[in-house]
């Protein structure tokens, strides 16, 4: 939890209280929600997994708004920790493994 404002702590427990692990292996991710300042009353918000970004939205006062981008951020953060888990099967399969010689 890296948020500021109280836009961005509105955010971290909409997200946090709707989100829900996948069973399969997901107990090695890392969520890490970020806020950052932007322009004159508005914030970013992050999500990285990993260090990696894998959302980043502008934050509105208004709470229904909040609840759609939290609800989005799920969905996006849920579908890259189940996408992650097949891309790493796909990479550890026999066809990818080589030599390292041309």
């Amino acid at each position: 939890d890296n948020t500021f404002s109280k836009d961005g702590d509105d955010f971290l427990q909409l997200f946090y209280t709707q989100w829900n692990w996948p069973t399969q292996n997901a107990d090695q991710f890392i969520i890490t929600i970020a806020e950052k300042p932007s322009f004159v009353n508005s914030t970013i918000v992050e999500i990285s997994i990993k260090d990696l970004k894998v959302f980043e939205s502008f934050l509105q006062p208004r709470y229904d708004i909040l609840e759609e981008t939290a609800a989005q951020a799920i969905n996006i953060t849920l579908q890259y920790i189940l996408n992650y888990e097949d891309v790493v099967k796909e990479l550890s399969g026999e066809d990818l493994s080589g030599s390292g010689i041309y």
